[in-house]
């Protein structure tokens, strides 16, 4: 590989699993995988596409059920951010290649999974295997921020069909803010929506941090619950926006 660009005739000695298999025993299933980033990448969509597929289905679910908008829209979303990232290597901070080589991996994984694809199969995309990759980032940290207004999304809604306050009839997060602020609650924090509902966490007129549940049509407070300080974050909950320098593919 040279400037991030995998030659032919290094894609064609890509395209083979030499060096790679694949074994399942008792519910387990073992990989191995060899050689450089595009062949591994290959190996690795090869070897797991059908596993590569359903969870790309069970995400859809996932972030349908969580948010009320499409995977689709998030994927999109991560390619317009994370793409250039990864192709200039992190503004050329990444001196050893690593950017392009895990975008030519990721590139691997899209061919390797489309190479015995039926009819009736889904198209992997590299798009979505971006999404994919970048979930625990746009959900925990980047969406909150789109819902508060600290940052806009560089792919709007209204391109991808209906999402909070269009068809759903969802109350805007500013209302819902603006709305508990005047019951008293501060530092209002709208983590994600959930349903038909926004989760929040505030401080509450006593002084004491909760997490507050607000019907998304209604504004009405539906759930609260003490939000304890002492409950260890997710590891990938504590960056803020902008994450930090791609970390690689976690699956």
């Amino acid at each position: 590989m040279k400037n991030g660009v995998v030659s032919g005739f290094s894609r064609t000695r890509a395209s083979s699993r030499n060096g790679a298999s694949r074994r399942d025993e008792a519910g387990w299933v073992y990989v191995r995988i060899a050689g450089e980033p595009y062949a591994r990448g290959y190996q690795h969509g090869s070897l797991l596409a059908n596993e590569i597929r359903d969870a790309l289905r069970v995400l859809r679910h996932l972030i349908r059920q969580d948010t009320g908008l499409s995977f689709e829209w998030f994927a999109k979303n991560a390619m317009a951010m994370f793409h250039p990232i990864l192709e200039g290597n992190y503004d050329g901070t990444l001196r050893d290649q690593f950017g392009t080589e895990i975008l030519d991996e990721l590139r691997g994984i899209e061919a390797g999974a489309n190479a015995a694809r039926s009819r009736g199969e889904p198209k992997v995309t590299l798009e979505e295997l971006i999404g994919w990759n970048a979930y625990p980032e746009l959900m925990c940290q980047w969406f909150p921020a789109v819902l508060s207004g600290q940052v806009k999304a560089p792919i709007d809604r209204d391109d991808q069909g209906p999402g909070p306050g269009q068809a759903s009839g969802f109350l805007p997060p500013r209302v819902i803010v603006g709305s508990l602020y005047r019951r008293g609650y501060r530092d209002i924090d709208i983590k994600r929506l959930r349903g038909a509902n926004y989760i929040a966490i505030a401080i509450n007129p006593r002084g004491a941090r909760v997490l507050v549940v607000v019907d998304a049509q209604t504004a009405e407070i539906t759930g609260l619950r003490p939000a304890g300080n002492d409950r260890p974050q997710p590891f990938y909950d504590g960056g803020g926006w902008p994450p930090r320098p791609w970390s690689g593919p976690r699956w």
